[in-house]
């Protein structure tokens, strides 16, 4: 953490922007949610000594880059990214918001299957202004890339957080076994070098 601090390329975020972008995308009540469990901004993580919250991000013009940071706390990372009954916290939404208010981006696009926002709380369908998915992708058009072979979470970020859905096929798997007895160990039990092994 005090490496990325020191060398990342970073926005940092002053508590008066943060709080106008959470006036302007989120019910009241909703944010005490995320200070009470989170603290003041700029809360427990990505803070910098003057107080202010860092982002880190690669620019290249009108294009960012930005990592997806953790959706809550927790040990156990890929319950957390599947889903808690929490609400994220300040670095999370912030970097939301800061695509939406500060860059004003003309879309966003999630890489790679999956991220999280589709499994922030609360309802699952007739998402409302208390839902976090909602919330935090605004109307914002949101293309999201995802492995054709699953569909059943793919549709879990069409329905929640709006997504155009751009599938691919993964590469294909097989097999290695190995290159004839020479490199194998074991040639007796070796599956590939018995079923190449002439009658």
């Amino acid at each position: 953490m005090q490496e990325f601090m020191e060398k990342a390329k970073m926005e940092k975020i002053p508590r008066e922007e943060y709080e106008e972008w959470i006036r302007k995308s989120m019910p009241a009540d909703l944010y005490e949610t995320v200070t009470a469990r989170y603290g003041e901004f700029p809360g427990k993580t990505f803070c910098t000594p003057d107080g202010k919250l860092a982002l880190g991000m690669l620019r290249f013009g009108n294009i960012v880059l930005m990592p997806q940071s953790i959706s809550g706390e927790g040990e156990d990372t890929d319950k957390v990214v599947h889903g808690v009954k929490m609400a994220p916290p300040h670095p999370y939404i912030a970097t939301y918001l800061w695509i939406r208010h500060k860059f004003d981006a003309d879309a966003l696009i999630h890489f790679g299957t999956h991220g999280s926002l589709e499994f922030t709380p609360w309802k699952q369908v007739a998402l409302s202004s208390y839902d976090w998915p909602d919330v935090l992708i605004g109307e914002m058009p949101h293309y999201y890339l995802y492995m054709m072979n699953d569909m059943g979470e793919a549709q879990i970020a069409k329905r929640r957080s709006y997504a155009a859905l751009i599938s691919h096929l993964t590469a294909p798997f097989m097999y290695a076994g190995c290159c004839g007895r020479r490199s194998c160990r074991n040639a007796s039990s070796c599956r590939p070098c018995r079923l190449r092994r002439p009658p």
